[in-house]
């Protein structure tokens, strides 16, 4: 309780939270491979699941019942957050759900999709994947109310970019009077991801470099994230934080609740299909051009 880092689980499975809970997490997150996994370790109980699903939607294709399962792990999550949603005032408590990764090009497609899970449940918070497509997403679902987690985001400059249409976003509520108070948008970077891609480049690449040195990659980069706020350092309240920052690191994520109005989270690296991609600077400054 006298630490700003909290603790999120990366499973939505039931038991898993619940253990999680009772140990002081006060988050989830749940995606299709996490949702699957959890469908496997109760595979008796979800089997008729999917039957009863089945029966009810005999239209259904393979891609619409496994979303709805999806789904429906995620608000029996998301209820069992709900007393760590009322206590945080909406900062925490909540069940991170992800979007249809194959979106990734279509800003419009993921800001409906946002929209749609946010309906769920009141203590869901939507991922969206940091590509250039979706930064106008961050904006577009963040001023429609929703609540976003920027996923698939490794360094620096990708996450200014997400801040920054994150912040957009609240501006045109607050501009028409729409509430905040409840809105709790992170950005996570993914620590131990850089890591193993740093490693994987020095090997591709035959650069000598001491092991425990790669190690630190991710770390150097979301401390740099979190020093690029401009608020960084001034004390600002608590109450004033509009973005937090996540620390995902292997299969433990903690959250690092901190902002402040007009603040700037940060990073630049992702995968998407296989492909690694970088962001330069170049790409960070044309974007913006074309934002002005």
């Amino acid at each position: 309780d006298n630490s700003p880092t909290v603790l999120w689980n990366d499973s939505a499975d039931p038991k898993e939270l619940s253990d999680a809970i009772s140990w002081g997490a006060v988050g989830a997150t749940c995606n299709p491979v996490i949702a699957l996994t959890a469908l496997k370790q109760n595979k008796e109980l979800w089997t008729q699941r999917i039957k009863e699903y089945n029966k009810s939607h005999p239209s259904a294709t393979d891609d619409a019942i496994g979303w709805a399962m999806v789904e429906e792990l995620s608000i029996n999550a998301a209820k069992l957050l709900e007393p760590a949603f009322e206590k945080y005032n909406g900062r925490n408590g909540r069940l991170s759900i992800q979007t249809d990764p194959r979106l990734f090009r279509d800003a419009k497609a993921l800001a409906d999709q946002a929209e749609y899970f946010s309906k769920l449940a009141k203590n869901i918070i939507v991922k969206i994947p940091v590509t250039t497509e979706a930064i106008d997403a961050f904006e577009e679902a963040t001023y429609r109310g929703v609540s976003l987690n920027a996923t698939v985001s490794f360094t620096v400059a990708q996450t200014i970019a997400v801040a920054e249409g994150i912040e957009r976003g609240l501006k045109r509520r607050e501009a028409e009077g729409k509430d905040i108070s409840q809105m709790g948008p992170v950005c996570t970077i993914m620590v131990g991801r850089t890591d193993d891609w740093i490693k994987v480049e020095a090997e591709k690449k035959g650069i000598l470099v001491d092991p425990g040195i790669m190690e630190w990659a991710g770390v150097a980069a979301f401390k740099n994230a979190y020093r690029y706020d401009p608020t960084y350092g001034r004390g600002i309240p608590m109450e004033e934080e509009r973005i937090g920052m996540v620390v995902e690191h292997k299969d433990e994520i903690s959250r690092r609740s901190r902002g402040g109005k007009g603040s700037r989270m940060i990073n630049v690296l992702w995968i998407n299909i296989g492909e690694q991609k970088a962001v330069p600077e170049r790409i960070l400054k044309k974007y913006r051009e074309k934002k002005a």
